[in-house]
């Protein structure tokens, strides 16, 4: 299971599918994710790009600090894009 802290909880779609690539990326549910701020803007009327930059741990590891770029279809509430960086 993982747990997720956003302001508001903003977007629920972002987080879900940001949650859902770094867990097939990382091979583990063991994730938790605190995202410090983000902005938005609409590219069309059906995407929302946001970008951001939060905290994420991984496993038992530390906290490292995350960017990320992620593109959400609001007619399907998926990603079509998801791009992050973890700062080692």
């Amino acid at each position: 299971s993982f747990f997720v802290f956003a302001p508001g909880l903003a977007n629920d779609n972002l987080m879900r599918e940001l949650m859902t690539k770094i867990t097939r990326d990382y091979g583990t549910t063991n994730i938790v994710i605190a995202i410090d701020g983000f902005d938005s803007a609409k590219l069309t009327s059906n995407q929302t790009k946001y970008e951001g930059i939060g905290e994420v741990r991984i496993g038992d590891f530390e906290w490292s600090k995350i960017k990320f770029d992620v593109v959400i279809d609001t007619q399907t509430s998926t990603a079509t894009k998801i791009l992050y960086e973890v700062q080692k």
